[in-house]
């Protein structure tokens, strides 16, 4: 393979290039070929590149048959995703291997005035039901119906059609169990209990018939078990009460809400301990929830419940649905809007829901904190069985504090939906997260979460936060998040540690689009993060000093090995971020068929652009990267950056890194500092300064190239890194600019050592 050379380095000439170490390469080291025992392939492979079965040679960077799913080999190294040709509109995505936008989620329905409503996908107001004609509309009327009517005014009532009843409770009184109770219109002024047996009350309408409470009582109550099954159509109930209260113990039959309007109470608008079924049904205005269930199930169907207001004594609650401790939600194809402190709040209980819009919910009156659109959690107390949450084709939008909450020993499935325009809490602006997994404190869990074909965007503080958790986002788009009041943060995707109970953090991401946060695409902090076939670009730097704008980042709190961050990535795309295109502080990387290409300066000084940067920042310095098979092109200032750490290239491309943007500075291919690096089968070509930098770091080159750089192997010993370079050739290098051979050398040429990029970058 012609000369190699081992050089240790510890002299300088102060302010002049010295060529300290020179290795000559024979023309067979820069053409080795590789015998076998059939004849040789029809292409003469250079030392950086590998013969293939099929007589061809794989040069550096990413190999077509490892450009992942959604990527397409892009005939230079790399892989470049399939997307369609413009930026997806509002509402809707798509991800790498798309090529048309789709839409997520349910269409907005208007917003309403009092007593019409609209829903999914609706684009237009309408009543809740038909009136049809007078006096019993459309009820379905037999023998066994008691009739009334609050207009009769002949006596002898007996509740026919012809001598009805002129108040509802007599009707319920003399009704047959199960019978049908037809009623005219008109504002019966009553509290109604049903107790000894199961009744249905049938009003016209609700615009027409209305029953009002006073006093506190109830409108309607299913007061014991006996009356079960009982059932509400076609009117409306409000006033100085609750509006529909469901006693304990009358299990899975319970009551069934049908086109009914509950409106303007000043208790909740159904108070429910055993199990309550709505369709098709308005609740608007009342007090405390829309729906309060306790240890039951409730199923809401085509219905809306919005405006809902907090207690009147402390300012809390005045969620749309609040269940609680055992309790099952199911909310199809229905709107929760313009509620307090939770659209849907399900509290150690399992919910579903879909098809369904909950949006502009407020924060909670009594401390302005809270305001999530689905809040999903169990109670602070160990034991407390695990809990599933099912939400798929649904909106959640311009809710506060997050958009959907997780939290606690929860399991949560999350399908086509989309989260939308969350705003930070008003007690401190801060947060206003499109997605929160979190434990809680509790040591029971961990929180799992599994997301897909879903749109997070315009959310602030975080797009998805996990902390603590178990976390999975298949074809997920996560865009334009933006700071909150602090101005600190926009991240797109993160992934905590919880420090309460030390539990880590697991995030696992394929086939996903990242694009345009703000300060960080996707993050780590003392967790385990897996990316697959997923594009991250445009992150955008913090608004309030113009700094970071980082692609990835994995970094670790406290700087201990037990809170150190693993990055693993296979075929990804880190493309036109800020600053860094991938920063690892103080943890463990493993990069393969990954490009990281185009990283702008950072955008306060022009400082900065590196591909990627490995850094140990604090003893006992074990940050490590793995760096195979990929494509760094195109950055500023390094294209691979090694402070105090440990990095193996293996079959990758470092090409066109330029200088500095702020002074011209830099422009290494690799730079380490106080580093171990291991680089094979790789090219280093064409970077402005250096090809490979050394700063008290140990080099080993094999079977690469490095060229056309103004430098192309550097060895310095300065005060950042006072320990002796070294450069280990012995495997073979070629520094060749276009066809012919040229001469290796290691020079010591006192460059001025860059910045290290710190953890504010």
């Amino acid at each position: 393979m012609g000369a190699t050379t081992t050089w240790n380095g510890t002299k300088r000439r102060s302010g002049a290039i010295v060529a300290i170490a020179t290795i000559a390469l024979a023309a067979s080291a820069v053409v080795a070929c590789h015998a076998s025992a059939t004849p040789p392939p029809a292409a003469t492979c250079a030392i950086d590149e590998v013969a293939q079965d099929d007589g061809t040679c794989l040069a550096p960077g990413v190999p077509p048959a490892m450009c992942a799913a959604g990527f397409v080999a892009d005939g230079q190294g790399g892989c470049v995703a399939t997307l369609p040709p413009a930026d997806c509109p509002d509402g809707t995505m798509a991800v790498p291997g798309q090529t048309t936008c789709t839409a997520v989620g349910p269409t907005e329905p208007p917003t309403c005035a009092a007593g019409a409503l609209a829903l999914p996908g609706e684009a237009a107001c309408h009543a809740i039901e038909d009136c049809g004609a007078a006096p019993w509309g459309a009820i379905p009327v037999d023998a066994t119906t008691q009739h009334v009517d609050l207009a009769y005014a002949g006596g002898a009532s007996d509740g026919s059609a012809t001598k009805p009843w002129t108040r509802i409770q007599a009707a319920i009184d003399a009704a047959a169990p199960g019978a049908v109770i037809a009623i005219a219109a008109g504002r019966y002024a009553e509290s109604l209990t049903a107790s000894a047996k199961p009744v249905k009350l049938w009003g016209r309408c609700p615009s027409l018939v209305s029953v009002a409470t006073s006093a506190g009582a109830s409108a309607f109550t299913l007061a014991a078990p006996a009356a079960a099954g009982s059932e509400l159509h076609g009117l409306s109930l409000t006033g100085d009460g609750a509006g529909v209260t469901v006693a304990a113990g009358a299990g899975a039959s319970g009551a069934a809400l049908d086109h009914v309007w509950i409106h303007d109470t000043t208790g909740r608008g159904v108070d429910a301990l055993s199990a309550i079924s709505i369709t098709q049904s308005l609740i608007e205005a009342t007090t405390g929830d829309g729906v309060h269930v306790e240890g039951a199930p409730v199923v809401v169907r085509a219905s809306l419940i919005r405006g809902v207001k907090p207690q009147s004594d402390d300012g809390s609650y005045g969620c749309g649905i609040g269940a609680h401790v055992g309790a099952g939600v199911e909310l199809h194809g229905s709107v929760l809007e313009g509620c307090h402190t939770a659209g849907l709040l399900a509290v150690s209980s399992d919910a579903t829901v879909d098809g369904s819009v909950i949006r502009d919910t407020q924060a909670e009156v009594s401390d302005t904190s809270f305001g999530h659109g689905i809040e999903f959690n169990t109670i602070p107390a160990p034991g407390d069985a695990h809990r599933t949450l099912a939400v798929s084709d649904t909106l959640v939008a311009r809710s506060r504090t997050a958009g959907i909450l997780i939290g606690g020993n929860v399991g949560a499935t999350l399908q086509r939906v989309r989260v939308t325009g969350t705003q930070p809490r008003p007690r401190d602006g801060k947060d206003g997260e499109g997605l929160t997994v979190t434990t809680l404190g509790l040591q029971a869990g961990p929180p799992t979460a599994s997301v897909s074909d879903s749109l997070f965007e315009h959310n602030q503080n975080d797009g998805v936060l996990g902390q603590g958790s178990e976390l999975v986002l298949t074809r997920v788009v996560v865009r334009d998040t933006t700071a909150d009041a602090t101005a600190l943060l926009g991240l797109g995707v993160a992934m905590e540690n919880d420090r309460a109970t030390a539990r880590r953090g697991k995030l696992t991401m394929s086939g996903s689009l990242v694009e345009r946060n703000q300060v960080v695409g996707v993050f780590l902090e003392g967790s385990d993060g897996e990316l697959e076939a997923t594009l991250v670009r445009g992150t955008l730097p913090r608004a309030s000093d113009r700094h970071l704008g980082l692609g990835v980042q994995a970094g670790t709190p406290g700087s201990t090995p037990s809170t150190q961050s693993t990055l693993t990535m296979r075929g990804c795309a880190i493309l036109g971020n800020r600053s860094t295109g991938i920063l690892v502080d103080d943890g463990q990387a493993d990069i393969e068929a990954t490009v990281v290409e185009a990283t702008s300066a950072r955008a306060a000084d022009g400082a900065f652009g590196v591909g990627i940067v490995v850094q140990d920042l604090a003893a006992p310095f074990t940050a490590t990267l793995s760096l195979r098979a990929s494509l760094v092109r195109g950055n500023r200032y390094e294209g691979v950056d090694v402070t105090n750490g440990t990095a193996t290239i293996e079959r990758t491309w470092i090409d066109q890194t330029a200088s500095s943007l702020s002074d011209g500075s830099a422009g290494d291919g690799i730079g380490a500092w106080a580093s171990k690096v291991t680089v094979t089968g790789s090219r280093v070509t064409a970077n402005a300064r250096s090809g490979v930098l050394a700063f008290g770091s140990r080099i080993t080159l094999a079977t690469s190239r490095v060229a056309c750089n103004a430098f192309d192997l550097d060895g310095e010993s300065a005060a950042i890194a006072p320990a002796p370079y070294s450069f280990d050739v012995s495997g073979g290098v070629a520094c060749a600019c276009g066809a012919d051979a040229s001469v290796c050398q290691v020079l010591s040429s006192n460059l001025q050592a860059p910045a290290q990029l710190g953890v504010g970058g």
